[in-house]
Protein backbone atom coordinates (compact mmCIF):
# COMPACT_ATOMS: atom_id res chain seq x y z
CA UNK A 1 0.00 0.00 0.00
CA UNK A 2 1.44 3.30 -0.74
CA UNK A 3 1.60 5.48 2.10
CA UNK A 4 0.45 9.16 1.72
CA UNK A 5 0.91 12.74 3.11
CA UNK A 6 -1.77 15.85 2.93
CA UNK A 7 -0.33 18.19 0.53
CA UNK A 8 -3.18 20.66 0.31
CA UNK A 9 -5.85 19.49 -2.10
CA UNK A 10 -4.05 16.66 -3.12
CA UNK A 11 -1.92 13.41 -1.21
CA UNK A 12 1.52 12.67 -2.30
CA UNK A 13 1.51 9.67 -3.45
CA UNK A 14 4.91 7.81 -2.43
CA UNK A 15 4.97 4.49 -3.82
CA UNK A 16 6.82 2.04 -2.75
CA UNK A 17 9.67 0.56 -4.80
CA UNK A 18 8.46 -2.74 -5.34
CA UNK A 19 5.13 -0.77 -6.86
CA UNK A 20 7.04 1.77 -8.67
CA UNK A 21 8.81 -1.23 -10.33
CA UNK A 22 6.19 -3.24 -11.12
CA UNK A 23 4.75 0.03 -13.09
CA UNK A 24 7.93 1.03 -14.64
CA UNK A 25 7.90 -2.57 -16.18
CA UNK A 26 4.03 -2.46 -17.37
CA UNK A 27 3.48 -5.40 -14.73
CA UNK A 28 0.92 -3.06 -13.21
CA UNK A 29 -1.24 -1.06 -15.35
CA UNK A 30 -2.79 1.91 -13.81
CA UNK A 31 -1.68 5.01 -13.33
CA UNK A 32 -3.06 8.53 -11.72
CA UNK A 33 -4.49 11.75 -13.47
CA UNK A 34 -4.06 14.76 -11.65
CA UNK A 35 -5.93 17.95 -12.80
CA UNK A 36 -4.13 20.84 -10.49
CA UNK A 37 -6.14 23.69 -12.50
CA UNK A 38 -9.65 25.07 -11.43
CA UNK A 39 -10.93 23.72 -15.09
CA UNK A 40 -13.16 20.89 -15.08
CA UNK A 41 -12.08 18.00 -17.82
CA UNK A 42 -12.77 15.46 -20.01
CA UNK A 43 -10.40 12.72 -20.06
CA UNK A 44 -10.57 9.92 -23.26
CA UNK A 45 -7.29 7.15 -22.91
CA UNK A 46 -7.40 4.89 -25.60
CA UNK A 47 -4.57 1.93 -26.38
CA UNK A 48 -3.70 3.51 -29.31
CA UNK A 49 -4.01 7.03 -31.44
CA UNK A 50 -7.86 8.41 -31.19
CA UNK A 51 -8.37 8.96 -35.52
CA UNK A 52 -11.87 10.69 -37.18
CA UNK A 53 -12.52 12.58 -33.98
CA UNK A 54 -15.67 14.15 -35.40
CA UNK A 55 -19.66 14.81 -33.81
CA UNK A 56 -18.03 16.83 -30.89
CA UNK A 57 -20.92 18.59 -29.21
CA UNK A 58 -19.38 20.81 -26.80
CA UNK A 59 -22.32 22.70 -25.27
CA UNK A 60 -22.31 23.99 -21.50
CA UNK A 61 -24.22 21.11 -20.23
CA UNK A 62 -22.75 18.15 -22.69
CA UNK A 63 -20.11 16.57 -23.86
CA UNK A 64 -20.35 14.23 -27.14
CA UNK A 65 -18.21 12.75 -29.26
CA UNK A 66 -17.16 10.43 -32.00
CA UNK A 67 -14.06 8.72 -32.43
CA UNK A 68 -12.18 5.53 -33.79
CA UNK A 69 -9.73 3.63 -31.73
CA UNK A 70 -7.75 0.66 -32.33
CA UNK A 71 -9.07 -1.10 -29.33
CA UNK A 72 -11.76 -1.74 -27.41
CA UNK A 73 -10.33 -0.69 -24.01
CA UNK A 74 -10.95 2.98 -24.69
CA UNK A 75 -11.88 4.98 -21.78
CA UNK A 76 -13.51 8.30 -21.11
CA UNK A 77 -13.99 9.76 -17.98
CA UNK A 78 -14.66 13.50 -16.80
CA UNK A 79 -12.42 14.85 -14.11
CA UNK A 80 -13.52 18.00 -12.15
CA UNK A 81 -10.94 20.69 -10.68
CA UNK A 82 -8.12 19.76 -8.42
CA UNK A 83 -9.01 16.11 -8.42
CA UNK A 84 -7.38 12.97 -9.32
CA UNK A 85 -8.51 9.60 -11.05
CA UNK A 86 -6.95 6.08 -10.91
CA UNK A 87 -6.49 4.57 -14.44
CA UNK A 88 -6.26 1.08 -15.12
CA UNK A 89 -4.91 -0.16 -18.57
CA UNK A 90 -4.37 -2.81 -20.45
CA UNK A 91 -1.23 -1.92 -22.42
CA UNK A 92 1.54 -0.48 -21.12
CA UNK A 93 1.44 2.87 -23.57
CA UNK A 94 -1.81 4.53 -23.81
CA UNK A 95 -2.61 7.50 -25.49
CA UNK A 96 -4.14 10.24 -23.90
CA UNK A 97 -6.65 13.14 -25.52
CA UNK A 98 -8.10 16.21 -22.78
CA UNK A 99 -10.51 18.59 -23.20
CA UNK A 100 -10.95 21.49 -20.65
CA UNK A 101 -13.78 23.62 -20.12
CA UNK A 102 -12.98 27.07 -20.15
CA UNK A 103 -16.11 29.32 -19.92
CA UNK A 104 -18.62 27.07 -21.07
CA UNK A 105 -16.35 26.68 -23.99
CA UNK A 106 -14.40 23.09 -24.30
CA UNK A 107 -11.10 23.26 -25.93
CA UNK A 108 -8.57 20.70 -26.79
CA UNK A 109 -5.52 20.75 -24.25
CA UNK A 110 -3.74 17.24 -25.33
CA UNK A 111 -4.45 15.14 -28.63
CA UNK A 112 -3.42 11.87 -28.50
CA UNK A 113 -0.35 12.40 -26.28
CA UNK A 114 1.42 8.51 -25.26
CA UNK A 115 1.66 8.18 -22.02
CA UNK A 116 3.19 5.40 -20.42
CA UNK A 117 2.08 3.76 -17.15
CA UNK A 118 5.39 4.25 -15.16
CA UNK A 119 4.72 8.22 -14.63
CA UNK A 120 1.61 9.69 -13.11
CA UNK A 121 -0.28 12.32 -15.56
CA UNK A 122 -0.53 15.83 -14.88
CA UNK A 123 -2.46 18.62 -16.14
CA UNK A 124 -1.43 22.34 -14.71
CA UNK A 125 -2.68 25.99 -15.29
CA UNK A 126 -0.01 26.32 -16.83
CA UNK A 127 -0.55 24.07 -19.61
CA UNK A 128 -4.57 25.41 -19.67
CA UNK A 129 -2.78 28.71 -19.87
CA UNK A 130 -0.60 28.30 -22.88
CA UNK A 131 -3.39 26.20 -24.85
CA UNK A 132 -5.88 29.27 -24.54
CA UNK A 133 -3.36 31.72 -26.12
CA UNK A 134 -3.54 28.95 -28.55
CA UNK A 135 -6.67 29.07 -29.39
CA UNK A 136 -6.68 33.18 -29.31
CA UNK A 137 -4.38 33.35 -31.64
Amino acid sequence: MASTTSVGVFEDYTQKKSQYLLRLLGLKKKFHIFNHSEYDCKIVVSPGEITNLSCIKLGPAEFTMTYDTPGESTQDTNLLANSMRKIYTSTRDSYITVFVRVEDKWIILFKNKRHSVSKDFNIFARHIEEAMLNVHS
